[in-house]
């Protein structure tokens, strides 16, 4: 058990030990996951859009296989909110 600690240990040292390139590469891809953040709200307006203007055609839609299509396209864009 202990030697199954230390290995673990080990591992966990050798993993949190990075080099100045990686370093870089982690704060860069932070800086644009912050900038798709700050969007946020931006997507989530172009989101719910999307949703009303499908939910607009569907009600004005009465051929079957039209709704259909209709719905299909509505499932991803409001899964997220699910």
């Amino acid at each position: 058990m202990k030697s199954i600690l230390i290995l673990l240990f080990a591992a966990m040292m050798a993993v949190s030990v990075s080099t100045p390139a990686q370093t870089n590469e982690v704060d860069s891809l932070l800086l644009v996951l912050d900038k798709e953040l700050k969007n946020r709200n931006l997507y989530t307006q172009q989101r719910e859009a999307k949703i009303a203007f499908l939910k607009g055609t569907l009600a004005e839609s009465s051929h079957r296989e039209n709704r259909y299509a209709i719905h299909q396209k509505l499932f991803q864009p409001t899964s997220l909110y699910l």
